[in-house]
């Protein structure tokens, strides 16, 4: 294992791969992401929820196509008022992201409003690209979409009251325990993290109520 921070490693076979590991955060940070409670408030996440419009609503799909044992995923619209909401508190964390991981964020793709129903998943995944395979053997990464350099999600409801299940794990990351690092996320909670392969990730399988969050990825300068 190789430390990336104070309190996390990362697996050694992902890290020496050879890949485009930018960016990193500082290696004196305590986390090697930005978790921040409670961005948002109740009021905002649930104008936010309350504007699906579910006659638009669609199936994710992965870049191998679309396979629930994957990911079971629901993408909604989002309106343009629930899209200025989102976009205050994104411009709230901006400064704080560009300073943690040294960059400059620039293009963004559109926000995605994502609900995990009962079942819903997604597999062990990278934002950005995908592990390339010999048999059982990892042998490279591939990068697949350059531009999302950094992932951020906003929260909007909470495990344990409104879904269990769901929770985000990073696949490659440890403490200095050994334990898996594992996010139970809460209303109005805020992530970002690099979209590469050290921080491949996955939503376990929803197993009662509903999880809604806002996923967007970001190109840096």
């Amino acid at each position: 294992m190789v430390p990336i921070s104070k309190s996390i490693l990362a697996d050694e076979k992902i890290f020496r791969l050879d890949f485009d590991k930018t960016p990193m955060p500082s290696g004196y940070s305590e986390l090697p992401f930005i978790y921040e409670r409670g961005v948002a408030d109740e009021g905002l996440c649930r104008a936010i929820i309350d504007s699906i419009d579910r006659a638009r609503a669609c199936d994710a799909v992965t870049e191998g196509g679309f396979d629930k044992k994957v990911r079971h995923t629901t993408l909604h619209h989002l309106s343009s008022r629930a899209k200025e909401l989102y976009l205050e508190v994104l411009r709230t964390m901006l400064p704080k992201i560009e300073r943690f991981f040294s960059v400059t964020l620039s293009f963004a793709t559109e926000p995605q409003f994502l609900e995990y129903g009962v079942g819903g998943r997604y597999a062990c995944h990278a934002d950005n690209g995908s592990l390339q395979m010999v048999g059982d053997e990892i042998v490279g990464f591939r990068i697949t979409k350059p531009r999302r350099k950094v992932t951020t999600l906003l929260f909007l409801n909470s495990y344990g009251e409104d879904f269990l299940g769901g929770e985000l794990e990073f696949c490659y990351l440890r403490d200095t325990e050994g334990r898996s690092v594992r996010l139970q996320p809460h209303q109005g909670d805020f992530l970002a993290f690099p979209s590469h392969a050290l921080y491949m990730h996955r939503v376990h399988p929803v197993s009662q109520g509903v999880r809604y969050a806002i996923a967007q990825w970001h190109d840096i300068i």
